[in-house]
């Protein structure tokens, strides 16, 4: 039994996070519309036999009463006697669900609390409560989602930004937590795509767990800060000059060859409408000639010129070192 109330927020305690599921926590979207128009929906609160009130759903909404300095706010009010907890939380879990889907520590924190606040066994967690969130019910996601309970609050907020997949989350954890603040903070301040997140993540674990060093002193050792801290460089130019100094390290071998092989290709001077390319990480001997043409004409001078290349002593260093 629920009534319709009108409850001040002195009475509310934000504090008691016991219903609370919504990650970040952050009440600055709502403030301009319930600023403008109020608050459109009623939240959920449960008294205590305190006399204080926990907030079942709506965190965000309380939040931006009180930055907007409201008085009270109308809530669907239950009686302890009349809510428990885990229907509690099933109420704010399913509300949640109708308006948005949950992001990735929003999901790793229902089943957490599940499991550890509510007591519930893994079983049930996985059969009735995983489909609801849209994951594979079994064991093994279930056990790569409380892991990410392991993760500092910082990380958190940049895999939920950036929609970071779980996979690629989890392999956070083979890094101490400092390591991992300062991943954060070289993905954060280059922007860096998913896909070239994963690139740096590899390249980086590869290179501390071969030199057993903290990523602090590799990214000092290789003046990477210098890099971030260049205002004149573009970000894009910076991903590049890190990703290759990251790969330059990694690969030492592999990186000079590249190097060597693209100045020889720089040493042929194709014209543009003709180029070479290595194969992909270098493995294999076989180099790739495109070329384009709009008449006959072209086409014969593209012919010409490809003639001339055999003769070049640069294709042939390029197919020696290729061969290794």
């Amino acid at each position: 039994m629920k009534q319709l109330q009108k409850v001040p927020l002195d009475k509310i305690d934000l504090n008691d996070h016991f219903f609370l599921i919504t990650y970040p926590l952050n009440p600055e979207p709502l403030i301009s519309s319930v600023g403008k128009v109020g608050l459109l929906q009623p939240v959920f609160l449960r008294e205590r036999p305190s006399g204080q009130y926990q907030i079942v759903h709506g965190f965000r909404r309380v939040l931006a009463c009180r930055d907007l300095h409201f008085g009270a706010v109308e809530a669907w009010v239950y009686h302890l006697e009349n809510l428990g907890d885990l229907e509690g939380f099933r109420i704010s879990l399913l509300d949640n669900l109708t308006i948005r889907r949950l992001n990735l520590i929003e999901k790793a924190t229902v089943l957490h609390k599940l499991l550890h606040q509510f007591g519930l066994e893994k079983q049930i967690v996985v059969q009735e409560y995983m489909p609801l969130l849209d994951l594979e019910p079994s064991l093994e996601v279930l056990g790569g989602y409380l892991q990410l309970q392991q993760l500092k609050s910082e990380v958190q907020s940049y895999l939920v930004a950036e929609e970071i997949p779980l996979k690629l989350a989890l392999e956070l954890l083979h890094f101490s937590p400092e390591d991992q603040r300062q991943l954060i903070y070289l993905a954060s301040s280059l922007k860096l795509t998913v896909n070239t997140f994963k690139e740096f993540m590899t390249f980086i674990g590869e290179i501390i767990g071969r030199e057993d060093i903290p990523l602090e002193n590799l990214l000092d050792d290789l003046d990477i800060p210098d890099i971030l801290a260049n205002s004149v460089l573009p970000i894009p130019q910076k991903t590049e000059k890190v990703r290759k100094i990251l790969k330059q390290r990694r690969y030492p071998l592999l990186t000079s060859l590249e190097d060597q092989l693209q100045e020889k290709l720089k040493q042929l001077r194709l014209p543009r409408e003709i180029s070479i390319a290595l194969p992909p990480f270098l493995e294999g001997d076989q180099l790739k000639v495109t070329f384009q043409f709009r008449n006959i004409k072209e086409l014969e001078k593209i012919l010409t010129k490809l003639q001339e290349l055999i003769d070049r002593e640069e294709l042939k260093d390029i197919l020696r070192l290729l061969k290794g």
